[in-house]
């Protein structure tokens, strides 16, 4: 069986083999990172017998078909979880359209062993330039918790912080930037987040507890989405004394370790439009 895949924030992370070719065309399954947003080319696909598979490209990304009531046009999905998956039966996709396969890239994360007195805000990026909210958030943590020494995580989507706390900066489409997350993450105690998502996930399989700080959502504006992850509990108000971690069924937000190349083409091969 032929293949293609649309790579999307790098996360297309099995190994290519001889099956891969390069024109859509030329492939018997399409792999592409959404089905809504590529409608038309879904379609195409489709009616030249091609089987289009959606694979989940961000932690949570596949819930915004039941969230944002987003039309369900592959022929089949891959899932990080089962959190996922059970949002999309939830969305009116057949649970046997839907493989839970998680993802090499969250495979073989360092366990961590020792304290450090460091903590990580993970800066959100969302549909506008929020920095202002993020260096209203850091200010804030680090003033409610000095007993920490703090780092902003930030992206090239995330808008620039005029804070002089540390930074760690990572590229999103940086390919080689999940291998330096995976070793450099078990240097933090403590993450906060006001949503969680990809990067924090490699936190909670390194056993670091992770807080969401904002549960009112309150980055949103009226006419945004109001889009979720699985991963978003745990919630903290920040100033009060920092809860006893309670830890998440990882099991059900991602698969570890992931399927491989094979058997996720021998279940595309039994898929039934």
């Amino acid at each position: 069986m032929k293949y293609y895949h649309n790579d999307h924030h790098k996360l297309w992370q099995w190994e290519d083999d001889a099956r891969l070719v390069d024109d859509m065309l030329d492939a018997d399954v399409v792999f592409l990172w959404n089905d809504f947003v590529y409608a038309e080319t879904v379609r195409m696909l489709q009616s030249l017998n091609k089987k289009v598979i959606v694979f989940e490209h961000g932690y949570g990304a596949l819930t915004e078909h039941e969230s944002g009531k987003k039309p369900t046009l592959a022929d089949g999905y891959m899932t990080f979880g089962e959190a996922s998956r059970d949002s999309l039966i939830r969305a009116g996709v057949d649970s046997r359209k839907i493989l839970v396969t998680g993802n090499p890239v969250f495979d073989k994360v360092p366990e961590k062993t020792k304290k450090t007195g460091k903590g990580l805000y993970v800066a959100l990026h969302w549909v506008r330039d929020i920095a202002e909210y993020n260096n209203r958030a850091m200010t804030y943590i680090s003033n409610c918790y000095p007993q920490y020494e703090w780092t902003i995580k930030l992206s090239d989507k995330t808008g620039y912080s005029q804070l002089h706390h540390d930074k760690w900066i990572t590229k999103v489409e940086n390919q080689e930037s999940f291998e330096q997350i995976k070793e450099k993450i078990v240097d933090y105690d403590i993450v906060l987040t006001p949503k969680a998502g990809t990067f924090d996930m490699f936190a909670k399989l390194a056993g670091i507890p992770v807080y969401v700080i904002d549960e009112a959502k309150s980055y949103r504006q009226q006419g945004e989405p109001d889009a979720y992850t699985p991963g978003d509990s745990n919630y903290m108000e920040l100033q009060e004394d920092i809860p006893e971690y309670k830890k998440q069924d990882l099991d059900y937000e991602v698969k570890v370790p992931s399927l491989t190349l094979d058997e996720i083409l021998e279940w595309v091969t039994g898929l039934v439009r």
